[in-house]
């Protein structure tokens, strides 16, 4: 008898109704233009009792599923067929509903990658004096995301190789010769790479003729022409790279360091570029590149500044109240710059009104109604994204019990 009521609770507890909780949010989608295929699968499926409903907001806005519409439901996923930028480059995001309570998920951004051809105008040719610096200018095309650059000089496939003489920047895909050589004559062009996924396109530009006229043997100090900007804006674990070359003869040497007020600033690197592979809090600061040879030198300064995207310190949990009680609930997120908290209540934002007390990453509710169980949201905030927290309240009535 025991046993068999034993059975017969754990069994009732698995049939409890309970508000939708997210297991696959939609995530950003960057589409290439042209591409075979026909549609974007946005996803979304969430675990709920009874089972959750899904409806979708496009730029904050409810989607209207018409019965020809280019869009459709595959459970709780979105189906967008045919994709056109005009009308489907946007924020989406997916809404799950049942009979305790409404969720939103995240934000996710369709994008559509593409990547246009160069101008078809025949570039001036370029007369430089033997031994003096050059930059043949790459003036990429239309293009989303980033591109890559290599040059060709002559023909396909003879690119360029990466030297100490010779710097392709991937900021604007100019083409640095910081000391030019009799060998140097000859057809140059840009070749630009975009990739998406693994649909790749390259396009290059009309040939560029370089010409050397007679000879300078004389020796100059260095001149830097690419410079990184005075100030970088990075988050916190992204790729981050600075660029920095210099004309001059003989070829100048770069040094990179990050200087440092209270101690001796160190030797980073004596390549062109300095990458940050994941770069993080520390290396926050003033870094410094230098050219040198034995004419002189020239140097160049920049900070970077680190930021960082919001992240949980703490989150609500699902809460059981009695009727008539009150509720405290807080959240905290970290971020740079600081996230802004907000509250929703089944979808809809949650503001201070009556017996309810909002202020910032902390929620309050005096005298608990019935009518005040459901799903809550809280939402932190900054220009670098968002991030949602979920938790059900379910009021107990004692009489119930």
């Amino acid at each position: 008898m025991y046993l068999s009521r034993l059975m017969w609770q754990s069994a009732d507890s698995t049939v409890r109704n309970h508000g939708p909780v997210f297991e696959e949010q939609p995530h950003n989608t960057i589409f290439p233009e042209g591409s075979t295929e026909e549609h974007i699968l946005l996803t979304c499926q969430a675990r709920a009792s009874p089972p959750a409903t899904y409806r979708w907001k496009v730029n904050g806005v409810d989607l209207r599923m018409e019965p020809d519409s280019r869009y459709r439901l595959n459970g709780g996923n979105l189906v967008i067929s045919n994709p056109v930028k005009a009308k489907d480059a946007g924020s989406y995001q997916c809404v799950a509903s049942n009979s305790v309570g409404t969720v939103v998920s995240r934000e996710a951004y369709v994008r559509f990658g593409f990547l246009q051809e160069f101008s078809t105008e025949e570039r001036d040719p370029v007369k430089i004096t033997e031994g003096w610096g050059v930059m043949l200018p790459c003036i990429p095309p239309q293009h989303y995301p980033g591109l890559s650059y290599r040059w060709l000089v002559n023909e396909f496939p003879n690119f360029i190789p990466a030297d100490g003489r010779r710097f392709i920047s991937q900021t604007t895909g100019n083409l640095y010769i910081a000391k030019t050589e009799a060998s140097d004559v000859g057809n140059y062009s840009c070749f630009a790479t975009g990739q998406i996924d693994s649909i790749k396109k390259s396009v290059f530009s009309t040939f560029s003729q370089l010409s050397i006229i007679g000879e300078d043997a004389r020796q100059y100090a260095p001149s830097i022409k690419v410079k990184f900007p005075s100030e970088t804006y990075a988050l916190d674990g992204q790729l981050v790279t600075l660029e920095c070359f210099a004309f001059g003869n003989p070829v100048p040497r770069i040094k990179w360091r990050k200087l440092d007020s209270t101690s001796v600033s160190l030797l980073i690197t004596t390549e062109p570029l300095l990458q940050f592979k994941k770069i993080d809090f520390d290396d926050e600061g003033v870094y410094e590149c230098e050219a040198e040879n034995i004419k002189g030198k020239d140097t160049h300064q920049g900070r970077i500044i680190i930021q960082a995207q919001p992240d949980w310190l703490k989150v609500i949990t699902d809460r059981e109240a009695d009727i008539g009680s009150d509720l405290q609930w807080s959240c905290a997120a970290a971020g740079k710059p600081r996230p802004v908290i907000k509250w929703l209540r089944n979808g809809q934002p949650l503001t201070s009104q009556n017996r309810i007390e909002v202020t910032g990453g902390n929620m309050r509710i005096l005298k608990l109604t019935m009518e005040d169980s459901g799903m809550y949201q809280c939402v932190a905030d900054n220009k670098h994204g968002t991030i949602y927290a979920s938790a059900e309240l379910s009021v107990q009535d004692d009489n119930s019990r």
